[in-house]
């Protein structure tokens, strides 16, 4: 399925990506974060079980790069997790 969704060709044009209460595993993060959204703005991953390392690896990646909103609520993040946010632009 992972392949599936990695070879999407929506991803192009995606605007907003909502995934909610949706356990992701790191290999979904990393589908996600070299995804080739570059219209993406907003991306909703609450309650996905994602780590400080998930979000470091979607803070880093290009799908992220563009985002007006991204939504992390209920997820177990730590202080490195959460300094890796702050430093999106």
């Amino acid at each position: 399925a992972l392949d599936r969704l990695a070879e999407a060709r929506f991803w192009p044009v995606l605007e907003e990506l909502h995934l909610q209460h949706q356990s992701l595993s790191p290999t979904a993060v990393g589908v996600l974060a070299k995804a080739p959204a570059p219209q993406l703005r907003r991306l909703t991953l609450r309650r996905a079980g994602l780590g400080s390392d998930d979000a470091g690896r979607l803070a880093c990646s290009a799908a992220c790069a563009e985002l007006d909103y991204l939504g992390l609520g209920g997820n177990p993040l730590n202080a490195a997790g959460a300094a890796a946010l702050a430093a999106l632009p």
